[in-house]
């Protein structure tokens, strides 16, 4: 049962991680036109498996813009 609950929950947490990827770009991983061809479910996909990565990947890109931001 305690499986299901953390099945459950991490794809809650994929769903929340592309939701707020989509409203503010913060990964850098979706551009113009990614939902094009099917394009929404395999990023849908690709959020809800691969959470963990995504959050290391937004850490990155948001560093990226701050250093990018003083370096001006």
């Amino acid at each position: 049962m305690i499986e299901l609950l953390i099945a459950l929950l991490y794809i809650v947490w994929g769903i929340a991680l592309f939701k707020i990827d989509i409203d503010y770009d913060v990964s850098g991983i979706l551009y113009a036109g990614c939902f094009e061809n099917k394009g929404f479910e395999l990023f849908f996909i690709f959020y809800i498996i691969m959470s963990p990565i995504i959050v290391v990947i937004t850490i990155y890109n948001q560093f990226k813009k701050l250093f990018r931001f003083l370096c001006r």
